[in-house]
């Protein structure tokens, strides 16, 4: 199996997301055939360019897979078409920098060998899924034609943290999944669903669906803790001078269930918040000068 990455941009937390979910694997011992990072930091992977194939990727690159709708995430499902090309007949996992793998991934394996796809886990069907933007996005799609779909009633929606294909179908799953996000760009469906959407209409269609939660982590409504312990992890392992191989090994010994992989934030917790930050601002700041 082989395993993509994708880190843009400046932010240093998203690159050590990444490395933290390498060493996940790399401390399973999860026999993946390639890591593979689409990036354009690679300077930031210098101390584990040994263990993983890094693939810079220009602007033009990036502006072109956004395809004819200008749509970002649609960078996604081209860069995962482009690890399946390059590797046909073998599955891809594609992951967000914010999981890491914490069972046994044999399962995974034993999964795509009965030739279905796998998804982080399931969520709704998409005409059920119970927010304003869902229903917003299911009746622009009502009745309408998209590829070979007159009716995505019967599909459902599944967290694309975590996408893994068995790669058996010439690209038909990739295929699929890019008309389908055009078609519901050119509907105007609201954007935090279509590449979530897409792929999960697509990979059940072609393959079937099973989840993958089993074994990988998914902590996208938990960031701020899981960041604080990524930190703190790498900071004591640069301090203290290991290898990769005590890194690794480092990593076997964390604690990792004892921080929430999920946390359900109240709206008004946050807006209340950030009305105290605007009424109480911080004073009496001082800066160096310049010599």
């Amino acid at each position: 199996m082989h395993l993509l990455l994708m880190t843009f941009g400046p932010n240093e937390r998203h690159h050590l997301q990444g490395y933290f979910c390498i060493y996940s694997f790399l401390a399973g011992n999860a026999r993946l055939l390639s890591i593979n990072i689409m990036t354009d930091r690679p300077e930031f992977y210098k101390n584990i360019e040994n263990r993983v194939n890094l693939i810079p990727v220009e602007e033009g690159t990036l502006r072109d897979w956004r395809g004819p709708y200008d749509y970002f995430w649609r960078i996604k499902i081209k860069a995962i078409g482009s690890i399946c090309a390059a590797h046909p007949g073998e599955p891809v996992i594609y992951l967000d920098t914010d999981t890491f793998l914490y069972n046994d991934f044999a399962p995974a394996f034993e999964t795509v060998k009965r030739g279905k796809a796998l998804m982080h886990l399931y969520e709704a069907p998409l005409k059920e899924i119970p927010t304003r933007t869902a229903r917003r996005m299911y009746g622009k799609l009502k009745g309408q034609q998209l590829g070979d779909f007159t009716d995505l009633g019967e599909y459902e929606m599944w967290n694309a943290g975590v996408i893994i294909t068995p790669n058996t179908r010439q690209l038909a799953e990739i295929d699929l999944a890019l008309q389908v996000c055009d078609g519901m760009s050119r509907l105007g469906v609201p954007d935090h669903f279509i590449e979530q959407s897409s792929v999960s209409i697509a990979l059940r269609h072609v393959y079937g669906l099973e989840p993958a939660d089993g074994y990988l982590a998914h902590y996208w409504s938990n960031k701020d803790e899981w960041n604080l312990l990524i930190a703190r992890f790498f900071q004591q392992c640069y301090l203290q001078g290991l290898s990769q191989e005590e890194t690794i090994a480092r990593f076997r010994e964390l604690p990792l269930t004892g921080i929430p992989v999920t946390r359900k934030i109240k709206r008004m917790k946050t807006k209340l918040h950030k009305r105290i930050e605007n009424l109480f601002p911080d004073k009496n700041l001082a800066y160096l000068r310049q010599c």
